[in-house]
């Protein structure tokens, strides 16, 4: 077990030596390090934080969520104008498929399948998992 939990370790390290990871990580220092994006995002987990109080309480009140709701969304709507924070959201997108990506490649040395991009697995229809002659169209040959 000690061997799986040193391997994972390396793991972690090799993927914050990635480009994605890295790029993710300066764009997200950029927005920190922008006041106006730090302000909105702070009032919009401060809403968010608001929100989950709210849901707790039996019953929750449903004229606060709305108001806290139309808050966040008008929070979220001018973070969104933003091209700093739009260059994140873009980073933290190649990241995240980049750790699917990892992710699959672990589930197919572990089981032998792979799923696709809605969870599903492959190779139930269409591929009968020898990747002899095929082209590629499962995503099997790819991790050969």
């Amino acid at each position: 077990m000690q061997e799986v939990f040193e391997r994972a370790s390396a793991l972690g390290e090799a993927i914050q030596q990635t480009e994605e990871y890295r790029a993710m990580r300066v764009a997200e220092g950029a927005v920190m390090a922008d006041e106006s994006a730090a302000r909105i995002m702070s009032d919009f987990l401060g809403h968010r934080s608001v929100m989950e109080e709210i849901l707790s309480a039996d019953p929750p009140d449903h004229a606060l969520l709305v108001e806290h709701g139309q808050a966040m969304e008008a929070l979220q709507e001018a973070l969104g104008e933003m091209e700093l924070v739009r260059e994140m959201t873009r980073a933290r997108e190649v990241f995240a498929d980049l750790m699917r990506q990892v992710n699959q490649v672990i589930r197919f040395m572990v089981t032998g399948e792979m799923e696709d991009e809605d969870g599903d697995e492959e190779g139930q229809e269409g591929c009968g998992s020898n990747c002899g002659g095929c082209s590629g169209g499962c995503g099997r040959r790819q991790l050969q």
